[in-house]
């Protein structure tokens, strides 16, 4: 994804009406060649005609231009403020770096040195620094992968400018040089340019060069205020281009070379991490721009990938390389397999470690596009993708369901909703709006049946709240959730309990689904009078209990393999009623099929309540009153 900072087309369209007076309607200008002299196709228009044309003409030119100011409704100022922030940025100098603190580099530089000189060993000051830096430099490297290749593991010392750096490269040249006062290195001036002449740098392929200006840091930072995140901290992921690794490594074997005649060792291990860096720089970028801290543990995250597409394709040559093992992979296309030059960014490692030095030198410079030292480029990175997001919140309670007639979650078949609403939309709209988010996805300990009420203490659930805008809320913005929610669905819907809970405590609800213990109550007919005697008999299964064995039920057959499973009612009591009703107060083993027990189902559950009773039976109602389970769990600090 290539991100600019353009100017708002609709700013455009009244700078049209503006300067060019001539600038009409398409339509308007058909219309005048329909009535041109030169047109034979119709009558010419009379002179009164004319001059009422000549109006309209001018009238719809000033409704037009009118039309294209900005608006001044709240709409139109955020568009404003929007296209404002654009031209500010494009005012700015894309090659400005954004330091962290300002310096004075002309009265640090000798700081800077004493302290890059401490952090080399000794020998790295001798005739080894000047022929990697010399090496380096010839090959169109910028200062910073310089300094990677030296090993320097102080990243303060890498924000400094390309300029200043430079010239502590020099001075370390001279160190090892035998003349007096040694002339700077010829790509010095070149390298330093700060306008489309500097070439681009071989191994980073600008990345650090640019990695703490605007050219880099805008449109990351018009991502964050676009997105209108509130948050403290951030953290950055990176993805680089993958022609860095053959390049880079290409570099490496450069070093080496130049340094085999003077027999001066060079480990590749030595070289810093290219990514590691550019996080640096452009976390310190962020951070002065933007004010947010830069985290790596932070929930705020921005992940951005880079693209250069005309390096790309640099580690192809290693396919032809035997000991290199790098195959292209067969990809299936419409019209058969094809051969795929994408390969990981592992793969193209564990192939690099298998070529030996002196073979990745011969076979790279048979490439125009990869050679050792890196070849030349033209072009720079793109912004491939560029996602701002915070990671998932998790908000834990408990819900009351009051209607027989509304579903736990959406209830679609063949994409035609069955009910109009359910228990997770009626919950999930308000906290949407409080979090704004971009989505949400519903968990619950279990699930009753639309026309069954869940009472009592109520159902434990969670909801996963996807990229908050608002992550952080406060207690009392939690209670006012739960007034908002219970007030708009008073008739349906009751939540309690909620707070903020952590992932890992998610596996509470997970696990509850097969061993918690849930208690109903259920609202009975049979087919002959209750009497004592058929209460006594229910009853008798108070203490002992019941053990079940329950084929999947008919109903849902279609989605359920067939299978006999056995469950326990723990309890079980009856209260008669008027006639041939009864009450029925049941614990049992999660998974207990209630509706099944109580009908029967054709036999598939044994025993039952008719084979119990020896006669007909039938579910009128059915409520859940109790879902043993200790949700949500007691928080011992506050939560991010």
């Amino acid at each position: 994804m290539k991100m600019c900072f353009g100017e708002n087309t609709q700013k455009k369209k009244a700078t049209c009406y503006k300067e060019s007076p001539d600038c009409e309607d398409i339509r308007l200008v058909k219309k005048r060649k329909q009535y041109s002299p030169g047109n034979s196709s119709c009558c010419a228009p009379s002179p009164g005609s004319k001059l009422v044309f000549s109006i309209f003409l001018f009238l719809q030119h000033l409704i037009l231009a009118k039309m294209s100011k900005r608006p001044r409704s709240e709409s139109g100022k955020e568009i404003e403020e929007k296209s404002t922030s654009s031209e500010k940025f494009e005012d700015l100098d894309k090659w400005k770096r954004i330091r962290f603190d300002e310096k004075d580099e002309t009265q640090e530089f000798d700081a800077l040195y004493e302290n890059i000189l401490e952090l080399f060993s000794e020998d790295f000051t001798t005739q080894r620094a000047r022929v990697l830096i010399d090496a380096l430099l010839k090959a169109s490297c910028c200062a910073r992968c310089i300094l990677r290749f030296l090993g320097l593991k102080n990243f303060d010392c890498y924000s400094w400018t390309e300029e200043t750096l430079l010239q502590v490269l020099n001075r370390l040249r001279s160190a090892a040089s035998t003349e007096a006062e040694p002339p700077d290195h010829p790509a010095t001036e070149k390298l330093s340019r700060q306008n489309n002449e500097k070439p681009v740098c071989v191994t980073c392929l600008d990345l650090l060069y640019h990695a703490d200006t605007m050219a880099c840091v805008g449109p990351i930072f018009e991502a964050i205020k676009n997105q209108g995140h509130q948050a403290k901290d951030f953290t950055i992921i990176v993805t680089l281009p993958i022609s860095t690794i053959v390049r880079n490594h290409s570099a490496a074997v450069w070093v080496k070379y130049n340094l085999r005649p003077g027999l001066l060792p060079y480990e590749v291990s030595l070289v810093i991490d290219m990514a590691k860096i550019f996080r640096y720089l452009l976390g310190q970028a962020l951070e002065k721009i933007s004010g947010l801290k830069h985290n790596v543990n932070s929930h705020f995250k921005i992940e951005v990938e880079y693209i250069h597409v005309s390096t790309q394709s640099n580690h192809i040559f290693l396919t032809k390389i035997p000991e290199a093992n790098l195959k292209f992979k067969n990809t299936q296309h419409r019209r058969g397999y094809q051969q795929s030059p994408r390969h990981s960014r592992q793969e193209i490692f564990e192939a690099l470690k298998k070529v030996t030095d002196d073979k990745f030198m011969e076979q790279s410079c048979r490439f125009r596009s990869m050679m050792c030292p890196p070849a030349e480029i033209q072009g720079k990175c793109e912004i491939q993708t560029l996602v701002v997001k915070h990671d998932p919140l998790y908000l834990g309670g408990r819900y009351i369901k009051l209607s027989r007639n509304i579903s736990q979650t959406p209830w679609l078949i063949d994409n035609v909703r069955l009910k109009d609403t359910s228990v997770s939309e009626c919950i999930a709209e308000t906290i949407r709006r409080h979090f704004v988010c971009d989505g949400y996805t519903f968990t619950a300990a279990g699930r009753e049946d639309f026309d069954v009420r869940m009472l009592g203490s109520g159902r434990p659930f969670y909801f996963e709240i996807i990229n908050p805008r608002k992550p952080s809320i406060s207690p009392e913005n939690l209670s006012l959730i739960e007034k908002e929610i219970n007030e708009e669905f008073s008739s349906l819907v009751q939540v309690r309990d909620l707070c903020i809970v952590k992932q890992e405590q998610l596996q509470i609800i997970k696990k509850g689904e097969d061993q918690k213990s849930k208690t109903y109550s259920a609202l009975v007919w049979i087919s002959r009078p209750v009497t004592s005697d058929i209460i006594q008999k229910i009853n008798a299964f108070k203490e002992t209990g019941l053990v079940l064995n329950q084929a999947t039920p008919v109903r849902v057959l279609q989605r359920r393999a067939d299978l006999v499973r056995q469950r326990e009612i723990w309890s079980m009591e009856a209260a008669m009623l008027e006639g041939n009703f009864l009450t029925i107060k049941m614990k049992t083993e999660a998974g207990t099929y209630i509706k099944e027990f109580i009908h029967g189902d054709l036999g598939k559950t044994q025993p039952s309540l008719p084979s119990l009773l020896d006669c007909t039976a039938d579910l009128l109602e059915l409520d859940v009153l109790d879902v043993d389970l200790e949700w949500p769990p007691i928080q011992k600090g506050p939560s991010d």
